[in-house]
């Protein structure tokens, strides 16, 4: 019921956005008439460190009547359901009340970023980084350390920030842990999360690095990590 409940809040709520015909100024060049073609996008997309990404743009250019990119904020409203059930299930896990697990999934997948998950076809990699990022914190926490390191990369190379609902999701189990018993077991726990997402930064940060060597990827300004290798305070700060 609660799967059900969540699939129809979503459609629902974002149903003026599956049904209308219209395109961002983003999302049209990535579209069919943008004109660019996949190497040309990937390139693009690759120094950001977004490589999945750059392969979801490319689709979009398989579609070349204007109607039928409505397909594309369909899926991303399909995907906002999924991330809808996962936080409920998440919640479930650590024994919050189903009531106020799916309450609280309904208002997460209403918040403005999710808004704008369902409006701009060019944000569809970085709501499916939320999804696989919520998949590898149900890894770590069944101490599946090779399924972890695999689904945040895939989560990173859709987009960075989306990454992070990893760390985002701990918050639960903090918050509804007993406070005796949190200095005496969860250190040890978040040890193992933490494992997993410095291990996967490790891997992502060096295959981004050897990449950029051998590819002599060019310069795309200010999403550009490497604008700032020379400046460490900087780099961190970005």
């Amino acid at each position: 019921h609660a799967y059900l409940g969540l699939l129809f809040a979503s459609v629902l709520i974002y149903h003026p956005a599956i049904t209308g015909y219209f395109l961002h100024t983003d999302d049209y060049f990535w579209s069919y008439w943008g004109g660019f073609t996949c190497p040309a996008v990937v390139n693009w997309i690759l120094p950001i460190g977004r490589p999945l990404a750059g392969l979801v743009y490319c689709a979009f250019s398989l579609v070349k009547t204007f109607q039928y990119m409505g397909i594309f904020r369909l899926l991303a409203v399909l995907n906002i359901a999924i991330i809808g059930i996962l936080a409920w299930r998440w919640m479930m896990r650590w024994k919050v009340d189903g009531l106020a697990a799916f309450l609280v999934s309904v208002l997460l997948i209403t918040l403005p970023t999710f808004q704008v998950f369902s409006s701009y076809i060019s944000t569809l990699p970085h709501g499916l980084g939320v999804t696989f990022s919520f998949l590898a914190l149900f890894a770590a926490d069944r101490s599946r350390l090779f399924s972890t390191v695999s689904l945040l990369l895939i989560a990173l190379c859709l987009n960075q920030a989306s990454a992070l609902f990893y760390c985002a999701g701990l918050a639960v189990p903090i918050l509804v842990c007993d406070s005796n018993a949190f200095l005496k077991e969860w250190p040890r726990k978040l040890l193992g999360y933490a494992k997993g997402l410095f291990l996967t930064l490790g891997v992502y940060y060096l295959c981004f690095r050897v990449s950029a060597a051998l590819f002599a990827f060019p310069n795309v300004g200010k999403y550009d990590g490497r604008n700032f290798v020379s400046n460490y305070g900087e780099r961190v700060r970005w």
